[in-house]
């Protein structure tokens, strides 16, 4: 069974409509696919960010997060997305422990020489960074950025037992 079927039986298990779902394939580190996908569309969920298991320190993320913004932001704004909403992570905003009193704000970016980030943290940072780099360059395509710290909560109704746990 595909992936896109396995998604649509979950969904639709769910008393989900999808009825106007679609799919469409792009790597997040090739530009290929992605205009193609975005073509019609208004909005964008940008979620998709490499995470190595469990290894955080891979040096590798760093540039397949940067590449992933850098791919899905230039096709959204080349076919003229409203809005963008980006998963970040609250390592984009996340303070030195020595600092006992921080003031963070809408302005305030990690160090990213913080002995306490992993290269998974850094490389949300600088996805991040490039993400409001890019939306700063143009007017019509807007971004808002959420910035997790853990995301908790059960899966869909019995999502690993009946469609298995290679989503």
């Amino acid at each position: 069974m595909k992936k896109s079927e396995k998604i649509v039986n979950m969904l639709q298990y769910e008393n989900v409509d999808t009825s106007a779902l679609s799919f469409a394939v792009a790597d997040l580190t090739k530009a290929d696919g992605w205009a193609e996908a975005m073509k019609g569309i208004d909005y964008v969920l940008h979620v998709a960010s490499p995470l190595d298991g469990n290894n955080h320190e891979d040096s590798t993320l760093i540039p397949i997060a940067k590449s992933g913004v850098e791919n899905v932001f230039s096709a959204a704004i080349r076919v003229g997305v409203k809005k963008i909403v980006m998963t970040s992570n609250e390592a984009a905003n996340y303070p030195d422990k020595k600092d006992t009193n921080p003031s963070i704000d809408e302005t305030f970016w990690t160090d990213m020489d913080n002995k306490w980030i992993t290269n998974y943290q850094r490389s949300k940072i600088i996805a991040e960074k490039t993400a409001w780099e890019m939306i700063g360059k143009q007017s019509h395509t807007k971004l808002a950025t959420i910035l997790p710290g853990a995301i908790l909560g059960p899966y869909m109704n019995k999502k690993t037992q009946q469609y298995g746990s290679d989503f």
